[in-house]
């Protein structure tokens, strides 16, 4: 995706008071591998977070409350992207790396990294967001 497209997406995604409703926005690609879907869709979130939360194009992580962080979950929804958020130390990090996937072929199969100390890691992991189902008694 050019840059160009990729700013505008953003902008029509965080650049309103209120989240769109999920699936508002398509995000469509042709004959490309899934890695650079990863790539968008991170450049996607950061960028969302920090026209949100940001000060001066920086994102101060220990300022992003559960509140801060769910909006930006309901922003992504509108291209049918959701996100899980995981804290770990350092060691099972490590012990994460080496077991990691080589042969990746699905967006939840790609991990975005943020260490923020020495011995504590942010794992983000994008996934296609899915509506909650509602249960309707047949009788």
């Amino acid at each position: 995706m050019s840059q160009n497209t990729l700013k505008y997406l953003i902008n029509s995604i965080f650049n309103r008071p209120n989240p769109l409703p999920p699936f508002s926005l398509e995000l469509t690609y042709d004959g490309i591998h899934i890695s650079q879907v990863f790539k968008d869709i991170t450049k996607i979130f950061m960028a969302g977070i920090n026209m949100k939360y940001g000060n001066d194009n920086a994102i101060n992580i220990l300022e992003l409350t559960d509140y801060k962080m769910n909006n930006i979950k309901e922003y992504m929804y509108a291209i049918g992207i959701t996100y899980s958020i995981n804290f770990i130390d350092n060691k099972t990090f490590v012990n994460l790396q080496r077991r990691s996937i080589f042969y990746k072929t699905k967006l939840s199969d790609y991990h975005f990294y943020i260490h923020i100390e020495i011995d504590k890691v942010i794992i983000v992991n994008f996934d296609y967001y899915c509506k909650p189902t509602v249960w309707n008694r047949l009788l």
